[in-house]
């Protein structure tokens, strides 16, 4: 067993690292695209950041052992709506701010994040579900992309130094599909050691390795006065795993699961979302004490996982 964990520890820190400098590479290619903060991040950034997740969930899906996926894209979710978010929020100067355009879609937002507890209420997800996901989290790309004027370029590409940044980025890339592979590999056997559920292995653990990325960036990003780059990397990896990254596990391999198990994070997904819209249009800004409320729902979710996982 003790084999096991320091293998597990070791993919999932690799794969945690490799996220970094995946996320470091694809920033400085982006912006040279002179592209808003905002859209760098919710676009690109996030992009670069659900990767662990979404590998794992692919990965897990095509070894059979889907609810390891579904448990790490939900979990981290949590994890980054609660615990990322109110640790950010704390390491502010003076809370974080949302501005107008950043938070006029946050009611759709949590719309669509109430889609996957409600495909969950069956203790099924079929094919059927995987392609309503997909076309919902697709949909509120759509509706951001509709303001063309977020993606006007106003230089010209810096082509040599690009070139070098998509080397690395793909170098990055490849190291974190390799650690991801070899983290679902341990986790399983992890999971068997231990008696503990694939999804619940998935929605703790695994999960909280794979906000690591999230976490470092979004909190240099605060640190640097550029909030909008933590927030919008935050919401954009939020909106992927829970819609996109999900379908996609569920039309690979189809799976039905223990209702309470799935539908507990899936709600916690969904309250959070919901938290955070009522909070920042309300103030438009994140308190620290407010930091800490969302703290302490992140740590009622462990607790709530922790009873589900010994009763089960």
């Amino acid at each position: 067993m003790i084999i096991a964990i320091i293998l597990f520890l070791i993919s999932l820190g690799v794969l945690a690292k490799s996220s970094q400098l995946a996320i470091r590479y694809s920033s400085k290619l982006s912006k040279t695209l002179h592209i808003s903060e905002f859209v760098i991040s919710f676009f690109f950034i996030a992009f670069i950041t659900v990767l662990p997740e979404t590998v794992i969930g692919i990965i897990s899906a095509v070894k059979e052992i889907p609810a390891l996926g579904a448990g790490t894209l939900i979990g981290s979710n949590v994890a980054d709506l609660s615990l990322i978010l109110g640790i950010i929020i704390l390491a502010s100067i003076k809370g974080l701010r949302f501005k107008k355009e950043d938070i006029k879609e946050n009611f759709l937002y949590s719309v669509i994040l109430l889609i996957p507890l409600l495909l969950a209420l069956d203790g099924n997800f079929s094919r059927i579900d995987g392609g309503i996901l997909i076309f919902s989290g697709l949909y509120f790309y759509y509706t951001l992309t509709k303001d063309f004027k977020l993606f006007k370029r106003k230089k010209y590409l810096d082509k040599k130094n690009a070139l070098g940044y998509l080397i690395l980025l793909v170098l990055s890339l490849g190291i974190l599909i390799l650690s991801a592979y070899f983290t679902v590999k341990y986790g399983w056997e992890l999971s068997n050691l231990i008696g503990i559920k694939p999804l619940i292995l998935g929605s703790v653990i695994i999960a909280l390795g794979t906000t690591l990325p999230e976490l470092m960036f979004s909190l240099k990003s605060v640190r640097e006065k550029h909030s909008e780059l933590g927030i919008g990397d935050i919401f954009g990896t939020v909106l992927w795993d829970g819609t996109i990254a999900l379908g996609i596990l569920i039309l690979i391999k189809p799976f039905s699961f223990a209702k309470e198990v799935m539908i507990i994070p899936t709600l916690f997904m969904f309250l959070s979302s919901l938290t955070i819209d009522y909070l920042s249009k309300r103030d438009k800004i994140l308190t620290k004490r407010e930091g800490v409320y969302l703290m302490l729902f992140y740590l009622m979710f462990l607790i709530v996982e922790f009873l589900i996982g010994i009763n089960e």
